[in-house]
C-alpha cells in the first residue's frame, strides 16, 4: 500500500503539534543505529527558555507518517505515535558497532561514574587527511535526559555534520531527528572538553546555520537558525606556483557546497564576497597542478586572507596551454605541467613556443613554410598577442619559426571558436603569450644553445626571501581533509602531496612588500660564424629557379626555351629578439607590470644561374630575394583590487610592425659584363660583380607598416560567489601603409588611419555546482562609420564528477565575431623566392567589417587519472570576409590603386571540423602517449575561378602521435609522428594566383591551373626523435638533447613545380637531419 506524505508543524508549546497539508522532505532519526523513520522539518524561531539550553520553536515541522495512515490524525494522537516510533528504533541504538565515519571513540570514567566504551570502523567517505581516519574521545556515564550532570569530551576533525550527530546520539544515547539533505556538506572542526549535553550540542552547531530544539519526549530536533539576520564575511588571497612563486592567472576557487566560485586575475588574486559566516570548504585548482581543499572560517564583517601555493604535476607532456574549456571542479586536468627549460620541446629541430602549438586540437601548424591556421581559418583570422598586445608578423625566417625566445615565454592561452566577449574581436580566435616574470626571490642566469642560435636569460628580484619567517605553511597532509576522504592528488596518485596553503590573519596578508621582479632574454643566430649544414641545404633547395615563372616574367610567356642550371647561391640569415619584463608589487593587491619586446630578422639569397641550352644571349640569370621584418611592442599594466568585490585592470600599449621585400631579377650575357665566367671568375666573385651592377629595373619593392596604439581598462565585480560581472573599454588608434612597385603587380599604394572604440560586458554565472554560464557582448564603433557593431556571445558548460564513465565535462558556445584589422597574404611570384607569400596588414575603415558566426562544442572525459579524452567540433559561417585578390593586383580592372580594393576582394567562407585527443599515462614503464586526429573542411569563393573552391591551406585529415618515455634516471626519449592526407592546390601558389590570372592557364596541354581542387598532393608522413639527458649537478641544471628530424628519410612533398625535362612535376627534397643542443 502507498500513502500520502503529510506535513506537520509545532506551534507554541513543543508538545502542541498541529498538522499542515504540505508535502515535505525526508529526515533521519538518530539513536544507536539510524532508524527507518524519516521526518521533514522547516525553519524555526529560537528563544532561550532556560540557561545552557537553546530551545527552538519551529515555524513548521514536517513528519513522514507511515504508508497506512491516509487520513488526518487528531492532534492528541500525534505525540504517542512519535513516541511509539522512537521506542521501536531505540533498541537498535545499543551495542558496540556503528557505520558512521567516527573510526574510534572511547568512554572514560568521570566523577566516579561507571565507564563504558564504544568503538567501530567508519564507512563514510570523509577521512582524516593524514591517516585516513577520524577519532573522537568521549567521557560519558549515561544519557542526558536522565542524568544531565554528565560531562562529555569529543574531538572532531573534519567530519560531516551528519556523522557527528550520529556519533553524539550513539555515544550519549540520546534520540535525535534531522534532515540529512539540509545538513549536507557541513563539516565540523571542534574540540570539546567535559561539557554537559546542552553545551556540547550548542558548541557543535555554533558555526553552522543550525540550532536544535528538545521535544517533551526528550528527542532533539535539528532545525535552521532564523533568529538573526545572516552575517557575511569575505575570503580573498593569492594562488601561486609553489616552486617558482609565480602567480597563477585563471585558477579556479570553488565552494564545495555549490554556492559559487570565482577565478584568479592576472596577479593570481581572487575574492569571494558575501560568504555566510561559518565554516566553508574551498576547492582551489589550476590545470597542470595538484588541486587543494581547505576549510575556511568566515567571521561576520571580516575578511580572511590567505596564500595558496599549488604544486605542479610531476611529469612533462606538452607545453602549458590553457584552452577555453577548463573544468571548474577540482581533480580535472586538461593540460600538462612543464618545467621552464622544457616548455617547448617538440622532438626535433628548434625549440619554439609557436611551433609547439601544432600538438593541440584545431591548430594546424608544423609543415615547412606553413602558417598557423586555427580551426579552418586562414592566418589573418586569428591574432597572436604578447602580454595582451597584438604582434604583427611574429616570425623569423618567413614562417619557419617564431620570433619569441623559448626562455622568455611562460603560458599560452588559446581562444578558439566560441571564445568570450572579453577576449577581443577576431574571426577565428586569439593566441595569447605571456612573459615569464620570475617570482620574488628568484635570481639566476640560463643559457640555451643549439647549432642554429643561442639564448640567454637573466633574472633578478627583490627581496631575496619575500615570505616572512612567521608565515605558517602546512602541506596537504596537515590540511583539513578533502571531500573525497583521500590524501591522493586529483589524478588519483597516492602520496603526490606538497601543495601548501599559507593562511594569513584577518586583515593582514602574509609575506613581505614591496617586491620587484625583472627578467631579460636575448636570442640571436650566428650565421656569419657557422652555417648549419642541414639548414643551408634546405635554403638551397627552396631557392632553385622555377623555369615557368622565370620565362613568364622575362618573356611574358609560359613557354620554356631552355633550362637554367644553378651555379651559386649565397644566403644571409640574421635574426635577434630581446625581451624585457618587470613586475612591481607595492602590496598584495596592487601590481604594476611592464614589458618590451623587439624582434628583427632578415633573410637574403643571391643566386646565379646559367642557361646551358638554346640561345647564348643573356645566358646568365641573376636573382636576389631580400626580406626584412621588424617588430616592437611595449606595454604598461596596472592591476588593483580597491575593494573586496572589485578588481580593476588598466593597460596602455603600443605595437609596431615593418616589412620590406625587394626582389631583383635580370639577365646578362658574357659580352655585357665584359668577362667570361667559365674562364677565371669564381661564383662568389661573379655574384658580387652582378650585385653591384644591379639596375634599378626590373625589381619588385614591397613595403608594409602598421602602428597600433591602445588603451584599455577592465572592471570585475563580484555580486556573489555565484555571479561575477566584467566590463571594459578599449580605445584603438591604427595607422597602416601598403606600397607595391610595378614588377610582379600593378603599382599599389594605400595609407590609412583609423580610430575605433570598443566596450564589452560579460557575465559569469554558476547556477549550481555543475553548471557555468557565460554571456556577454562587444560594442564597437568606427570613427569613419556611423554604426555600432554588436557581437553577442554565449557559452554553457556542464561538469559531471561522479558518473558511470568517470568525470566528464561538456561545453557549448557560439556568437557573432567581427574583425577590424585585416591581414592579407600576397603570393610571392619570384622564381627563386624563399618564402611563398608575405603578409601585409591594413584596415579599410570605409568597408563593412568582416563577420563570422561561430557554433562550437567540446566534450572532456576522464575515466581515470591516467586517461583523458577530449572531443571538439565547430562550425563557422563567414558571410563577409576579405582576402587578397590576384586579379586586382595583376590586372587593371578599374580599382583605385590607393585603396585596399587594389589588393583585396570580398568573399564568403564556410568551415567545419572535428578534433580528438587522447592522453594516456602508463606508469610502468613511465610512458606518456598522445594520439590526435583532426578533420577540417573549408571552402570559399574566388573571383579568379568564378566558383567556390577548397581553401589552399586546408589539411582535411591530420593524424598525430607523441610519446615520451623515461628510459632511466635523467635519460628520456621523445617521439613525434604526423601524417597529413588530402591536401589540394598541389602546385606553387604563384601558378594559380599569377600564371592563371596572366593568361597561362595550361602547360603542355596536361597541367591545368584552373582546377586546384584536383591537384592533390601525396600524403605527408614524418617521424622525429629527440634524445634528452638531464643530469643532476647540484644547483646547475643541464639539459643535453639530440634531435633527429625525418628519421625515415621520406621525400615529403611541399608543392610541385614544372621543369622542361618531360614536363614532370618536381619538388625540393626533404631529407633526414640531425641537430643537438645544450641548456
Amino acid at each position: 500500500m502507498t500513502g500520502d506524505r503529510q506535513q506537520y508543524a509545532i506551534t507554541g508549546n513543543p508538545s502542541d503539534v498541529s498538522r499542515m497539508n504540505q508535502n515535505g522532505h525526508h529526515t533521519r532519526c538518530s539513536r544507536g543505529q539510524p532508524s527507518e523513520g524519516r521526518h521533514p522539518f522547516g525553519t524555526g524561531i529560537c528563544p532561550r527558555i532556560r540557561p545552557r539550553i537553546r530551545f527552538c520553536i519551529p515555524q513548521h515541522i514536517r513528519f513522514c507518517i507511515r504508508p497506512r495512515i491516509r487520513r488526518r490524525l487528531p492532534l492528541p494522537f500525534l505525540i504517542p505515535a512519535l513516541l511509539t516510533l522512537l521506542v521501536l528504533v531505540l533498541p537498535f541504538g545499543f551495542g558496540t558497532g556503528w557505520t558512521g565515519t567516527a573510526a574510534h571513540a572511547t568512554a572514560s570514567p568521570d566523577s566516579g561514574l561507571d565507564s563504558g566504551s564504544v568503538s567501530g570502523s567508519g564507512s563514510g567517505s570523509v577521512l582524516d587527511s593524514a591517516t585516513g581516519s577520524v577519532s573522537g574521545t568521549v567521557s560519558d556515564s549515561g544519557g542526558w535526559a536522565h542524568q544531565p550532570e554528565r560531562l562529555w569530551s569529543f574531538e572532531f576533525r573534519g567530519e560531516p555534520l551528519q556523522q557527528v550527530l550520529e556519533t553524539v546520539a550513539r555515544v550519549t544515547e540520546n534520540d535525535m531527528i534531522y534532515d540529512p539533505v539540509m545538513i549536507e556538506d557541513v563539516v565540523i572542526f571542534r574540540r570539546i572538553r567535559e561539557q554537559p549535553m546542552p553545551r556540547l550540542l550548542s558548541d557543535i552547531l555554533a558555526d553552522t546555520p543550525f540550532d536544535y530544539i528538545m521535544l517533551s519526549s526528550g528527542t532533539l530536533v535539528i532545525v535552521r537558525k532564523v533568529t538573526d539576520e545572516p552575517a557575511f564575511g569575505s575570503f580573498t588571497g593569492q594562488v601561486s606556483d609553489s616552486r617558482t612563486g609565480k602567480p597563477l592567472q585563471g585558477a579556479t576557487i570553488l565552494l564545495a557546497d555549490a554556492t559559487g566560485g570565482t577565478a584568479t586575475n592576472s596577479n593570481g588574486v581572487f575574492r569571494l564576497n558575501r560568504m555566510i559566516s561559518g565554516s566553508h570548504r574551498i576547492i582551489i585548482s589550476y590545470v597542470g597542478y595538484h588541486p587543494v581543499e581547505t576549510v575556511v572560517e568566515i567571521r561576520p564583517d571580516e575578511m580572511v586572507r590567505t596564500e595558496v601555493a599549488l604544486e605542479p604535476r610531476p611529469f612533462t607532456f606538452t607545453p602549458m596551454v590553457v584552452e577555453a574549456q577548463h573544468p571548474d571542479l577540482a581533480g580535472i586536468d586538461n593540460r600538462a605541467s612543464v618545467q621552464s627549460l622544457s616548455n617547448w620541446d617538440v622532438a626535433g629541430g628548434l625549440r619554439d613556443p609557436i611551433r609547439s602549438l601544432g600538438l593541440f586540437a584545431g591548430l594546424q601548424y608544423g609543415l615547412p613554410l606553413q602558417d598557423i591556421h586555427l580551426q579552418g581559418g586562414r592566418q589573418g583570422e586569428h591574432r597572436i598577442r604578447l602580454d595582451g598586445i597584438p604582434v604583427y608578423n611574429p616570425y623569423h625566417f618567413g614562417h619557419f619559426y617564431s620570433s619569441f625566445s623559448p626562455l622568455a615565454i611562460s603560458d599560452v592561452r588559446l581562444h578558439k571558436a566560441g571564445y568570450g566577449a572579453d577576449e577581443g574581436s577576431m574571426l577565428s580566435g586569439i593566441i595569447d603569450f605571456e612573459h615569464d616574470i620570475p617570482s620574488p626571490g628568484s635570481r639566476g642566469i640560463t643559457v640555451l644553445g643549439d647549432p642554429v642560435n643561442a639564448n640567454i636569460r637573466a633574472d633578478i628580484s627583490y627581496p631575496r626571501h619575500p615570505v616572512s619567517e612567521s608565515s605558517r605553511k602546512y602541506s596537504r597532509e596537515d590540511a583539513p581533509p578533502s571531500r573525497t576522504g583521500s590524501t591522493s592528488d586529483a589524478s588519483g596518485t597516492p602520496g603526490a602531496s606538497s601543495t601548501s596553503v599559507t593562511p594569513g590573519t584577518s586583515g593582514s596578508p602574509g609575506g613581505s612588500y614591496p617586491t620587484l621582479s625583472a627578467t631579460a632574454s636575448f636570442r640571436s643566430n650566428f650565421w656569419d660564424v657557422y652555417q648549419e649544414p642541414n639548414l643551408q641545404r634546405t635554403l638551397e633547395n627552396w631557392g632553385y629557379v622555377d623555369q615557368i615563372l622565370a620565362e613568364n616574367l622575362l618573356q611574358g610567356t609560359g613557354t620554356i626555351h631552355s633550362e637554367y642550371e644553378s651555379l651559386k647561391q649565397v644566403t644571409d640569415l640574421r635574426y635577434l629578439d630581446l625581451h624585457t619584463a618587470i613586475r612591481f608589487e607595492p602590496n598584495r593587491f596592487h601590481t604594476i607590470s611592464a614589458s618590451v619586446w623587439h624582434g628583427q630578422n632578415r633573410i637574403r639569397m643571391s643566386a646565379l644561374n646559367r642557361r646551358y641550352e638554346g640561345e647564348m644571349q643573356n645566358n646568365y640569370l641573376y636573382t636576389r630575394d631580400d626580406y626584412r621584418w621588424r617588430n616592437v611592442i611595449g606595454q604598461v599594466r596596472w592591476d588593483a583590487s580597491p575593494g573586496p568585490r572589485t578588481t580593476i585592470t588598466t593597460r596602455a600599449g603600443f605595437s609596431s610592425g615593418r616589412m620590406d621585400h625587394d626582389y631583383h631579377m635580370f639577365t646578362r650575357s658574357t659580352a655585357d659584363i665584359g668577362f667570361d665566367f667559365d674562364t677565371f671568375l669564381s661564383p662568389e666573385t661573379m655574384i658580387r660583380a652582378m650585385s653591384s651592377a644591379a639596375p634599378v629595373e626590373p625589381r619588385h619593392d614591397g613595403f608594409n607598416r602598421i602602428d597600433h596604439g591602445l588603451l584599455s581598462s577592465g572592471l570585475q565585480y563580484h555580486f556573489s560567489p555565484r555571479l561575477r560581472l566584467e566590463s571594459g573599454l578599449e580605445l584603438n588608434l591604427v595607422s597602416s601603409q601598403v606600397d607595391f612597385s610595378a614588377f610582379f603587380f600593378l603599382p599599389t599604394s594605400s595609407d590609412e588611419t583609423t580610430f575605433f572604440g570598443t566596450a564589452y560586458s560579460n557575465m559569469h554565472y554558476h547556477p549550481g555546482r555543475n553548471w557555468k554560464i557565460t554571456a556577454g557582448s562587444r560594442f564597437t564603433r568606427l570613427d569613419s562609420q556611423a554604426r555600432l557593431f554588436v557581437e553577442p556571445r554565449l557559452s554553457v558548460q556542464y561538469d559531471r564528477v561522479n558518473s558511470g564513465i568517470g568525470y566528464w565535462s561538456a561545453r557549448l558556445s557560439g556568437g557573432v565575431y567581427r574583425q577590424f584589422i585585416h591581414q592579407y597574404d600576397i603570393t610571392n611570384v619570384g622564381p627563386t623566392s624563399l618564402v611563398p607569400s608575405f603578409t601585409v596588414w591594413s584596415h579599410a575603415s570605409a568597408d563593412e567589417p568582416p563577420k563570422a558566426y561561430h557554433l562550437s562544442g567540446s566534450w572532456l572525459l576522464q575515466p581515470s587519472s591516467l586517461t583523458t579524452l577530449r572531443l571538439e567540433a565547430y562550425y563557422k559561417w563567414e558571410p563577409t570576409r576579405y582576402i587578397s585578390s590576384p586579379r586586382s593586383l595583376a590586372t587593371d580592372i578599374g580599382f583605385d590603386r590607393s585603396s585596399a580594393g587594389a589588393f583585396s576582394e570580398s568573399t564568403r567562407l564556410r568551415s567545419s571540423g572535428f578534433s580528438a585527443r587522447l592522453h594516456q599515462l602508463l606508469p610502468d614503464p613511465r610512458l606518456k602517449l598522445m594520439l590526435g586526429y583532426d578533420y577540417s573542411r573549408a571552402e570559399y569563393r574566388m573571383s579568379q575561378f568564378g566558383r567556390t573552391v577548397p581553401v589552399p591551406w586546408n589539411e582535411p585529415h591530420r593524424i598525430q602521435a607523441r610519446g615520451i618515455i623515461d628510459v632511466y634516471g635523467p635519460f628520456s626519449v621523445i617521439a613525434n609522428w604526423k601524417s597529413v592526407y588530402g591536401r589540394a592546390w598541389g602546385f606553387r601558389q604563384a601558378y594559380y594566383d599569377y600564371l592563371w590570372v596572366k593568361g597561362t592557364r595550361t602547360i603542355g596541354g596536361q597541367f591545368d591551373f584552373g582546377t586546384p581542387e584536383n591537384d592533390r598532393l601525396p600524403a605527408f608522413h614524418q617521424l622525429d626523435l629527440s634524445l634528452r639527458y638531464r643530469p643532476s649537478l647540484g644547483s646547475l641544471r643541464v639539459d643535453v638533447h639530440l634531435d633527429l628530424i625525418n628519421v625515415l628519410n621520406r621525400r615529403n612533398v611541399i608543392d610541385w613545380s614544372l621543369k622542361p625535362a618531360g614536363m614532370t612535376a618536381t619538388q625540393p627534397p626533404q631529407t633526414a637531419t640531425a641537430s643537438g643542443g645544450v641548456a
